[in-house]
């Protein structure tokens, strides 16, 4: 029930919207006769709407309604005509065409007078008008009362330039916004009875003139700068009128105490503007020189006040400059140009590499361990700690390489993230000089390429105790991000312990994601490498196919692929099966060989170094740390 209900709501307020849109509301015309209007005038608010619409009476405290009318007009609405039809049923009479014709509409004006009782602005407000189709409200008026008609006129005048600029105004008069003064006696005062007599008679427009303030007619002294135009000073004052003036002073109207002051009002401006006059043409020199002095004194602070601001202006520049350069050498000193630059300004001034015996202010040099594609090794002792470390340097010919300079501090960056018993840990990368040194553990052993060399083959036992521990560094490296991408006898270091530690992370590679980590262009030892890493391509199983390949070598004493053309072989699978150089190896040594030496990247052992890990071991179930570094031989 609550659906239908709902329904019917919905449709019923959706006719209603339809209907009360399809009726539009009643046309309303609201007009102002003027908005500025004096306090004693009246105004006309004029309202249209149609004939049939009543309209609110207009009520307001700052206005009274003094009168109303309305009247009845005839508007005739164009447009409203019919077009020719043509249809099937007039084709026999094709020439009769129907035209509509003009229709009338009928409207009322309410005219309203409005009379303002506030001087300032006055709202009209907005009407109700009620009309059969519908109801509308007239627009908001504004008007603004003045004081009286006088100060209307007064306004007009301030308002309009014309006014002033160019019609001729008498202080005093009508024209200037002063009410008309009834007929005084004819007399003059004291600045107008001087002129009257110079100029000659006044001109018929003129106002008459009126007496100055506190004169009372006859018998007035003239004052003494007649001439210049300026009121005359206290000494020479017309006498106190008598009692009949004073008398004849009270009775006069309002009217005349106003135009008295406007009259003293003319006085002192006439002064000032003769004054000023005097002292354009040089009659006062003191004003003049006090102007000059002011203008000099102007000049000379607005000299002070722009150089001062270029001076600031410039300051600012030079402030601005100074910051921009300090921030664009810091950022230039982080980028790869200005090592470059550096590299190469040490490499025209520095001279031929030198052995420091301190090195870093506590590495003392002892003797060199051997040397790599990326650099030389040397051990050194802590003079501090007393400990021995391994230190890693490039070659003289690639120290100035920012290339090689950025894999080195790179490998540091990659193995100071590895933390593992069988990974040669980095301790710290120092500058000396030209040269960058990277400080690693020193590992008391031999690496498993001398071991190799001087036994050929280790047994299969104990191969699988050192692959052990190389497996577990891989996959803790592998869970890190991490590739080797160059593992070989060479880079396995056997301490005296029998325990095997990887090292040399010169060609280290880190993924973006553990799930699925590769990278493109590689480098690396060419028997050691995988067939994906020939090209370019590096993943898990890269570091995989190099262990197996160290697996046959240390359990054969030789190499599966010996090339020249490497890929070819190892697409091709062209080496020797293990069995057929030593029969008394285990049968399941071929297939662990072959699953290993897999062209294709991903049939290579999916577990990962675990996987690799337990099918070597399952060759050999006794071997459990039974191998032990033999010592080196002694030397010649």
């Amino acid at each position: 029930m609550t659906r239908p209900i709902r329904f019917v709501t919905v449709l019923a307020l959706l006719m209603t919207l339809a209907e009360l849109a399809g009726h539009a509301g009643p046309v309303i015309k609201t007009a102002i006769e003027k908005e500025r209007v004096p306090v004693d005038e009246t105004v006309n608010l004029t309202v249209v709407t149609p004939s049939s619409c009543e309209v609110e009476h207009p009520f307001s405290e700052k206005f009274e309604v003094v009168g109303y009318d309305s009247e009845i007009l005839q508007q005739a609405e164009a447009g409203k005509k019919l077009k020719l039809t043509q249809s099937r049923f007039s084709q026999s009479s094709p020439g009769v065409q129907t035209f509509g014709s003009t229709v009338p509409q009928w409207s009322r004006r309410h005219t309203y007078e409005i009379h303002p009782l506030f001087v300032g602005e006055i709202t009209v407000p907005s009407l109700l008008v009620t009309c059969p189709d519908g109801i509308g409200r007239t627009q908001t008026k504004r008007i603004f009362g003045l004081r009286s008609s006088e100060g209307a006129a007064k306004e007009a005048g301030k308002n309009d330039p014309e006014s002033i600029l160019y019609r001729p105004v008498t202080l005093g008069s009508p024209a200037a916004g002063f009410p008309v003064q009834p007929a005084q006696p004819t007399r003059k005062g004291p600045i107008l009875a001087q002129e009257g007599s110079a100029a000659g008679p006044p001109p018929a427009h003129a106002h008459p003139p009126l007496p100055a303030p506190g004169v009372s007619g006859a018998g007035v002294q003239p004052p003494s700068r007649m001439g210049s135009g300026l009121p005359a000073p206290a000494s020479a004052a017309p006498p106190a009128p008598g009692p009949e003036a004073q008398a004849a002073q009270q009775a006069r109207p309002p009217e005349a105490a106003a135009a008295r002051h406007a009259d003293k009002i003319a006085r002192y401006v006439q002064g000032f503007a003769k004054g000023f006059a005097g002292a354009v043409n040089g009659k006062d020199q003191k004003l003049a020189s006090a102007g000059k002095d002011l203008a000099s004194a102007g000049k000379t602070m607005a000299s002070i006040v722009k150089t001062g601001f270029l001076a600031a202006v410039a300051l600012l520049g030079a402030a601005a400059v100074v910051w921009g350069s300090v921030i664009g050498f810091k950022a230039f000193r982080r980028s790869r140009q200005y090592e470059r630059l550096r590299l190469w300004f040490l490499s025209t001034t520095a001279g031929p590499q030198k052995e420091e015996n301190l090195i870093g202010g506590k590495y003392k040099v002892l003797t060199e361990l051997g040397r790599g594609g990326m650099g030389t090794v040397l051990l050194a002792e802590d003079d501090k700690l007393g400990r021995k470390v391994a230190l890693k340097r490039l070659h003289s010919d690639q120290r100035f390489d920012i290339k090689y300079r950025e894999k080195l501090l790179e490998e540091a960056r990659i193995i100071s993230q590895l933390n593992h018993p069988y990974i040669v840990g980095i301790h710290e990368v120092l500058e000396a000089g030209t040269d960058i040194y990277l400080v690693f553990d020193f590992v008391e052993g031999r690496p498993l390429s001398h071991i190799l060399h001087d036994r050929k083959r280790i047994p299969l036992k104990e191969c699988v105790d050192i692959f052990t521990n190389v497996c577990q560094a891989i996959d803790y490296a592998h869970k890190k991000n991490v590739l080797h991408l160059d593992i070989k006898p060479s880079n396995i270091m056997v301490d005296s312990n029998g325990f095997a530690k990887l090292m040399d992370f010169g060609l280290a590679r880190r993924g973006a994601k553990e799930e699925s980590f590769s990278g493109v262009g590689g480098s690396g030892t060419f028997w050691y490498m995988a067939p994906e890493q020939h090209s370019g391509v590096t993943t898990p199983a890269a570091d995989l196919y190099a262990i197996a390949v160290a697996v046959y070598e240390a359990v054969t004493g030789d190499i599966p692929f010996k090339g020249p053309d490497y890929l070819r072989q190892k697409d091709n699978l062209l080496y020797i099966p293990p069995t057929m150089l030593l029969p008394e190896l285990p049968p399941g040594m071929d297939s662990f060989i072959a699953d290993a030496f897999k062209p294709r990247m991903t049939e290579r052992f999916p577990g990962g170094a675990l996987e690799f890990l337990e099918r070597l071991k399952a060759l050999a179930p006794d071997g459990q740390g039974g191998f032990r570094i033999p010592a080196a031989p002694p030397p010649p």
